[in-house]
């Protein structure tokens, strides 16, 4: 079943998009502390404050683009969802219609055997010229 398979692909890319995200922002908070700390052990300079600025924001900047993939790959497992779901119920319903036709089939061979059997009766009895009984053993 391909909704099955895709589901299960965006279960799978989302669990990675998550793992990326959590993985970056623990290596973001370290790196941060890094930068922090360089600045720190020395006196600074106006530029240095901007570039320090400037780095922390791009660190911050690329963490929300990973929330953002994680909210894409959320929105695209419940588009999996609902399309497997889609066509669970669809598969239930051809099952559901396949299992009627079945139904009607069996119905019409059976008035279709009473029919043949009635009319061989009537031909028999034309034919005798007697209603027929049915077979007697002798």
């Amino acid at each position: 079943m391909g909704s099955q398979r895709e589901y299960e692909a965006a279960g799978r890319r989302l669990e990675v998009s998550r793992n990326d995200l959590e993985s970056y922002r623990e290596w973001r908070l370290r790196e941060e502390e890094r930068l922090f700390g360089k600045i720190k052990e020395r006196s600074v300079g106006l530029h240095d404050v901007e570039n320090l600025h400037f780095h922390i924001n791009a660190l911050r900047l690329e963490e929300l683009n990973k929330q953002r993939l994680v909210a894409e790959a959320e929105i695209k497992l419940l588009e999996a969802r609902q399309k497997l779901e889609a066509a669970q119920a669809a598969y239930r319903k051809a099952v559901q219609s396949r299992q009627k036709i079945e139904e009607h089939r069996r119905s019409w061979e059976l008035w279709a055997k009473q029919q043949s059997e009635q009319l061989a009766e009537k031909e028999l009895e034309e034919f005798l010229g007697t209603p027929f009984r049915g077979f007697q053993e002798r």
